[in-house]
């Protein structure tokens, strides 16, 4: 599973991906093992 966070500035895309995550966690639970990966351009 993963998510992804959009917006016209970076604040707009983080507040967007903090929503995404928080939608993940209430459908699927809290992982095992969470990861972080950037991919920053």
């Amino acid at each position: 599973m993963g998510a992804h966070g959009e917006g016209d500035t970076p604040d707009e895309a983080v507040a967007d991906l903090h929503e995404a995550l928080i939608g993940l966690i209430e459908e699927f639970g809290v992982p095992n093992e969470p990861t972080l990966t950037l991919d920053v351009a």
